[in-house]
């Protein structure tokens, strides 16, 4: 005898689209102060790089910077002191403008494309995708269609003036798996409590 099995489909529970613009606005202001950075290294290295170059220079630092350089020294069996100072290169700009770099060049998927730093498609949607939340099971699809249809009824009661303002916070507290809404109507699915639903049916500690 065949036995159907329900087929797991993820259902959209939140995208947070206040912080995925906060995130992406922190990620491109990253972007800016790497090609800051970026153009200080530059004028100590005395380029041209190619753009493969300049990502290992943001990833690897003032001892990239230093790596880069030496190989124009005219001097090379002098320390870096008397050479530096025999082109005229004050290292510290460099030295402080490179000083974090490599944290902020992984921080997010960046890439020197054309010389400048930019942020990649990938590192965009993984920005969005960090900030949207899934169900992970077929339990919490469950839940999320009762706390649905639970949220449908109640708004409509509150609508039609069954519940008033007073009313909110013990239903929201009731309820574990429905909050205040965020959008037009006053009540919603918690999707934070709904993506602690585990496979089985039970309830994580942690989501």
């Amino acid at each position: 005898m065949k036995t159907d099995t329900l087929k797991f489909e993820p259902i959209l529970l939140e995208k947070n689209e206040e912080r995925i613009e906060s995130g992406l606005k922190a990620a491109l202001e990253n972007a800016k102060k790497l090609n800051e950075s970026l153009d200080t290294a530059m004028e100590f290295v005395d380029g041209p790089l190619t753009d493969q170059e300049k990502e290992d220079l943001l990833q690897g630092g003032f001892s990239k910077a230093m790596e880069i350089i030496r190989g124009k020294y005219q001097f090379p069996k002098a320390d870096d002191d008397f050479n530096l100072k025999s082109m005229g290169k004050d290292p510290l700009p460099a030295k402080n403008a490179l000083v974090s770099s490599n944290a902020l060049f992984k921080g997010y998927k960046y890439k020197v494309e054309n010389g400048k730093v930019t942020l990649t498609e990938e590192g965009r949607n993984e920005i969005i995708e960090s900030l949207t939340v899934y169900t992970k099971n077929i339990k919490q699809n469950e839940a999320f269609k009762v706390a649905t249809d639970i949220c449908d009824k109640i708004n409509d009661a509150y609508e039609q003036g069954f519940v008033d303002n007073f009313d909110q916070t013990p239903i929201s507290k009731g309820l574990k798996f429905v909050r205040f809404g965020r959008g037009e109507r006053p009540f919603e699915p918690d999707p934070n409590y709904i993506r602690r639903v585990s496979s089985t049916g039970g309830i994580d500690s942690f989501s």
